[in-house]
């Protein structure tokens, strides 16, 4: 999804940023933005360490100027029982969806204030309704949708946009690969099913796209959910 957002935009005339703790894939997405005439720069870092998102951010800024568009996709996600998961697997839940996210929007807010720039963060439609064997995301999810919208109202009168995509839906016919826990219950499996499935990474990047643009200049505070309807 990263790379198909990256690509978007560099199809969109920006030089993209890429800060993502994985070296080797950060530039090979640099790479196929270059190959296709793009520009942009790789900072690597681990986005819950508040340390290392400071410099990346820093020298992002340093070598492409103030973003106008700053997208967090990064995200973890299991199925799981609730009852069986871990403290550990909380934590790392809370650490790359949430606060990788506030730390990420933080450090790139002064650069954005009267320009008309926009925060965009990606979360799970588990954090609009309630899904089985998807607390760890639903409950980071509903987390950022509220730092969302709580940024989005302290700041709509200083230039700066603030809005989430929600992603989720399954389509029926991949449901036996998505990796459900043993004993998962067939009703429960059902509410995340839609005849129009999960949208495709270049779905996903149009809307990002759409949402960073100044066609899109009125909203902020919103969550834009692609879900195939099945929180509708």
């Amino acid at each position: 999804m990263g790379r198909a957002i990256a690509r978007k935009l560099s199809q969109e005339g920006a030089s993209v940023g890429i800060l993502d703790i994985n070296a080797d894939a950060a530039s090979e997405t640099l790479e196929d933005l270059v190959s296709k005439g793009g520009a942009g720069r790789v900072a690597v870092g681990d986005i819950t360490n508040e340390d290392e998102v400071k410099n990346a951010i820093g020298d992002l800024i340093g070598s492409l100027g103030s973003p106008s568009v700053v997208v967090n996709a990064a995200q973890v996600t299991r199925f799981s029982h609730f009852g069986e998961q871990s403290l550990a697997q909380w934590n790392q839940s809370m650490a790359v969806n949430v606060t990788g996210k506030f730390l990420v929007s933080r450090s790139v807010l002064p650069n954005l204030l009267g320009t008309g720039g926009s925060i965009l963060n990606i979360v799970g439609t588990s954090g609009l309704i309630g899904l089985a064997y998807s607390t760890l995301l639903g409950a980071a999810s509903a987390a950022v949708i509220q730092l969302t919208k709580s940024m989005a109202f302290e700041y709509q009168d200083r230039g700066v946009r603030i809005n989430a995509i929600a992603i989720g839906g399954v389509d029926p016919s991949q449901l036996a690969h998505l990796g459900f826990p043993p004993g998962a219950a067939p009703r429960h499996m059902e509410r995340m099913l839609s005849p129009l499935g999960v949208p495709s990474p270049e779905e996903i990047a149009g809307a990002v796209a759409f949402l960073g643009s100044q066609e899109a200049r009125s909203i902020t505070g919103a969550v834009l959910t692609m879900d195939g309807g099945i929180s509708a």
